[in-house]
């Protein structure tokens, strides 16, 4: 279960739930007490693209313990050349994510864009003990809407998306 709290000063708050025995995830809006079901999004493929002169490239990292469970780890680089948005050299977009391999869970990631900052999500206090089924349920009050945040994709079909 990942449960993630979002409050920016006056933004609305929102929570997100995530199952990933059932394969959903919620964002549930307080102020309008809306949940929005959708889909876990897909990994991205390990391998190489050039996408419009921008040059990707994702390799594995291996496995490595984090946070007390075995985590598998890839990295992506997204180069921009010279002149493709007006920049006087290469710039290197840098993207680690680590996911726990048992419980299909980030449990780090790091994203590193010059043009912008680096931000840093890591998932501490993981506690392997069960949990409450009320944990994962929305909560009495809410209007559930398939499809995603931003009109994300819906559940795939009813079924768990990668087969678990």
């Amino acid at each position: 279960m990942l449960i993630c709290s979002i409050r920016r000063g006056e933004a609305p708050k929102i929570v997100f739930i995530y199952d990933p025995i059932v394969g959903v995830n919620y964002m549930l809006d307080e102020a309008s007490r809306i949940a929005r079901k959708f889909a876990p999004p897909d990994a991205p493929p390990v391998g190489q693209a050039s996408l419009g002169g921008v040059h990707e490239k994702t390799e594995s990292l291996g496995k490595q313990t984090i946070e007390g469970v075995e985590a598998e780890g890839v990295r992506t680089t997204v180069t921009i050349p010279v002149g493709q948005i007006g920049n006087d050299r290469p710039i290197e977009i840098v993207s680690e994510r680590w996911e726990a391999t048992e419980l299909k869970v980030i449990v780090l990631s790091k994203h590193k864009d010059p043009r912008l900052s680096e931000v840093i999500y890591k998932l501490t206090n993981i506690q392997r003990n069960e949990q409450l089924r009320s944990l994962f349920e929305v909560p009495a009050g809410y209007r559930t809407v398939e499809g995603g945040p931003m009109g994300g994709p819906p559940i795939r079909g009813g079924r768990r998306p990668g087969g678990f």
